[in-house]
């Protein structure tokens, strides 16, 4: 009887894709600590890259005014953010419920029908795609 490993066997510390792991960097090698350092450290075909926070990030680009929220929502916009935008809200379950599209700076979304709730405005600006969350009250 002969004793094989499927190809489909994963083997700890071996990869099949030669091009996710460098080894010419010996702080990257199976197993390593991932860090912020746009590198895949421990070999695993992914970039667990992290933010502390999404929303202070997004906070650049734009704010959401007030928050909680009961009648009606405000966004302003970065002057970074010139041309066309799509704002979508978006439910809890991933659902869009509103669906615009400004050139403007400012926007006043009419929310009195929403039901009480956390809720998401998603922004896409050419390439970019940013998400806040604020609560209807």
């Amino acid at each position: 009887m002969i004793d094989s490993v499927s190809c489909f066997d994963e083997i700890a510390g071996y990869i099949s894709d030669s091009t996710h792991c460098d080894d010419s960097n010996p702080n990257i090698y199976p197993g390593a600590t991932e860090i912020l350092n746009n590198l895949d450290d421990n070999c695993n075909g992914k970039l667990e890259e992290g933010l502390v926070s999404v929303e202070k990030v997004n906070e650049h680009f734009f704010k959401l005014f007030p928050n909680p929220a009961d009648l009606e929502l405000t966004i302003t916009f970065s002057t970074l953010m010139t041309g066309e935008k799509r704002i979508e809200i978006i439910d809890a379950f991933g659902g869009t419920i509103q669906d615009k599209t400004t050139s403007e700076n400012k926007l006043q979304l009419d929310i009195r029908d929403l039901s009480a709730g956390i809720y998401f405005v998603k922004v896409q600006h050419r390439e970019e795609v940013m998400l806040q969350k604020f609560v209807k009250q």
